[in-house]
Formats: C-alpha cells, sequence, structure tokens
C-alpha cells in the first residue's frame, strides 16, 4: 500500500514538471508525511502528499537527482520503481511536529 507504482511515480514527475509540489506550511493537518529510507538505512528524503501514495511517489522522486529527473521528465527513460530495500514510512496528517520532534 505504501510503495509507489508506476502511476503514483508518473503523477508525481508531472507534477513536479509543472511546479505543482505541495509546501508543507500550513497543511500539516491535511498532508501524509513519507519519510524515505535508502537500502542501507539511511535517509534518502521526505515526500509529501494528500493521500498515502502521493505522499510515497512525493518522496521517492524527490530522491533521484536532477539529471535522473529530467530524462524521466522529458520522455527519454522510463522512470525507476523502487525495490523492496527502500522503506517508505508514513505518518498520518497531524503527526509532523512529532516526526521531526524525534528526528532532531
Amino acid at each position: 500500500m505504501g510503495i509507489p507504482d508506476s502511476a503514483d511515480i508518473a503523477n508525481a514527475l508531472e507534477d513536479l514538471a509543472a511546479g505543482l509540489r505541495l509546501n508543507p506550511e500550513g497543511f500539516d493537518d491535511c498532508c501524509w508525511l513519507c519519510d524515505l529510507r535508502g537500502p542501507g538505512g539511511e535517509h534518502a528524503g521526505y515526500g509529501i502528499g494528500l493521500i498515502m501514495r502521493e505522499a510515497c511517489a512525493d518522496a521517492w522522486v524527490g530522491s533521484w537527482d536532477l539529471s535522473a529527473l529530467l530524462d524521466c521528465i522529458v520522455g527519454r527513460k522510463p522512470p525507476a520503481e523502487p525495490d523492496d530495500r527502500w522503506q517508505f514510512e508514513l505518518y498520518p496528517p497531524g503527526s509532523w511536529e512529532r516526526v521531526f520532534a524525534s528526528a532532531a
């Protein structure tokens, strides 16, 4: 349920290309937060979204470097999908303050 599929990733890329990435300020009570952890357990990025899968896809594409993003946006390469080595930790709306306080 928490791992983004190709449609989720395509939507996140489309939003980034159009400059429609959500701004978390003021929306922490209605947006999900995803903390993406890499294969070694290291923090790879955060994502936000109005639904869980959207937050996961935002975290996934947000962890890519600029060249990978541009290659996917302009259609040179298909977007990569995460495998089971990646961990998507989801936090429901309203829990952001607790999440960031415990990470400090």
